[in-house]
């Protein structure tokens, strides 16, 4: 009768290890899952970046460029009030400073209206990335709103598993013998949470430590409650 005793007491500590396991696995799930979201959103937030500086460039580059047409009309009609000075000018000094002038303001215009070519081109490949950089955070936004889905469908179907874990496990724990049940807590204490572990090519498959033929014999009918003798875990042998 100790022996069925014993044999159905160790079949509960097995089960109370895959339970207690299992709860483990989805606590951890449900504390990690925010903080994957949290990166999620923080990769998301570096594309939505590189669109605003993108925007901002060539809003920057349009302002800039806006500017130099001004400058460059100002020029025009500096130039032009300088081409009516010159029909009035009395002297060929007064003229050849004139003339100077013209020049001077000729070349300004060259100047400022090759540099509006560049800003033309430069705002075309300024339009290039940010066509380049929206369909890149377009394409990562919806990956991201998927994931963030399937991470909150986990969360939920944990929090749920988890709950029935917790009850199985408080079900389990009522009906194993206190002295079973308080030997299993003691070790799992100090074994992080591993009590109960199965033999494994004749070794114990948590410390891999290889047990001796008379334990494994005594092992293979799990009508007893036995400790690996390098771990103190609870052992049983399983045929799968």
């Amino acid at each position: 009768m100790q022996d069925i005793d014993t044999s159905h007491a160790l079949k509960n500590l097995i089960r109370l290890q895959e339970l207690q396991s299992k709860q483990s696995e989805l606590r951890e799930q449900v504390e990690q899952t925010p903080g994957e979201i949290a990166r999620l959103d923080e990769e998301l937030a570096k594309k939505r970046k590189i669109v605003e500086e993108a925007e901002a460039a060539i809003t920057h580059s349009g302002k800039e460029r806006r500017q130099t047409e001004a400058e460059v009309e100002d020029l025009r009609r500096k130039l032009a009030h300088y081409r009516d000075q010159l029909m009035q000018v009395k002297t060929n000094t007064e003229y050849q400073a004139m003339l100077h002038e013209i020049s001077f303001v000729e070349s300004k215009i060259s100047e400022r209206e090759d540099f509006i070519l560049e800003q033309m081109l430069e705002s075309d490949e300024l339009d290039r990335k940010l066509a380049e950089a929206q369909k890149i955070f377009e394409e990562e936004e919806k990956v991201t709103l998927a994931k963030k889905k399937e991470l909150e469908a986990l969360v939920i179907e944990s929090g749920s598993g988890l709950e029935e874990v917790e009850e199985e496990r408080a079900r389990i724990e009522s009906i194993i013998p206190v002295e079973f049940l308080a030997r299993y807590q003691r070790i799992a204490a100090v074994r992080d949470g591993l009590a109960v572990t199965k033999v494994l090519n004749h070794s114990c498959e948590a410390c891999h430590v290889r047990l001796r033929p008379q334990l494994l014999a005594e092992l293979r009918t799990n009508r007893q409650i036995i400790l690996c003798e390098n771990c103190n875990r609870i052992l049983y042998y399983s045929d799968a």
